[in-house]
């Protein structure tokens, strides 16, 4: 009978222990989340200052323990949404990056004055919104709709001896450098009687154009395009950068 009740005791002995390592593990836990949070909003409000965005972005530091990263003073990824972007003539729905080695000193960090933010690499995407691309193309008359696969489909009108003809057809998109590029292919001109291969490429002319994509933010450059229903989606990519805040 001794015997069960000295094991016993043991068993009793032990739960003070474990019961004081699962709170100092939810305790770190919890800490660490908070930690992540507030590095969060720094960043985003900082970010919103750098690159003068109209609203705060979703900021979301990643990795765990995020306490390490703190202590080491740089964090492996964050990730950075923002929406309705307009910096001079580009306009974007939405704003999507992961920042990858990630450069904040603590001091400021806990101060929340971050000057400068320096970021080892960046990729993501942005998404050109067909109403976006139509205030891109604000004064020109053409208009941007999805039409099937990767194709998108333009209108506008031509102008044939002072009669405004309304014109559409289909066209592909590249990129080309920083430039977003919008060929049309097959146009259809209403109102012109028979076809008239001459109008025809006329009106290709006047439903093609280029859009400057230089001025996107972070830094960022565009290595290819993809089109679908929601508008057209370019993959972003920048080889490293440091986001000035001094002024903010």
């Amino acid at each position: 009978m001794r015997q069960p009740a000295r094991g016993h005791r043991r068993r009793v002995r032990r739960h003070p222990i474990i019961t004081f390592l699962v709170v100092l593990v939810v305790l770190f836990v919890v800490v660490d989340r908070v930690a992540a949070a507030v590095a969060g909003r720094v960043v985003a409000s900082r970010l919103a200052d750098a690159e003068d965005l109209s609203s705060r972005p979703d900021v979301s530091v990643r990795g765990f323990p995020l306490l390490t990263q703190v202590a080491a003073q740089e964090y492996q990824r964050i990730d950075v949404t923002a929406r309705d972007v307009r910096r001079g003539r580009i306009a974007a729905s939405r704003v999507e990056l992961h920042l990858h080695g990630v450069h904040v000193a603590t001091r400021e960090l806990l101060s929340r004055n971050v000057s400068r933010i320096p970021v080892d690499r960046a990729d993501g995407t942005v998404l050109f919104g067909y109403g976006d691309l139509d205030r891109m193309l604000a004064g020109r008359d053409v208009s941007v709709r999805y039409d099937s696969g990767d194709r998108v489909r333009v209108s506008g009108t031509l102008d044939v001896e002072g009669r405004p003809l309304p014109a559409s057809g289909t066209a592909t998109v590249r990129i080309d450098g920083d430039q977003l590029v919008v060929t049309a292919q097959s146009v259809q001109v209403s109102g012109a009687g028979v076809a008239n291969g001459a109008l025809s490429s006329l009106a290709r002319g006047r439903l093609s154009f280029r859009l400057l994509l230089a001025d996107l933010p972070f830094d960022v450059s565009v290595d290819g395009v993809d089109v679908g229903p929601d508008g057209v989606l370019a993959r972003v990519t920048s080889p490293g950068f440091v986001i000035d805040v001094s002024g903010g």
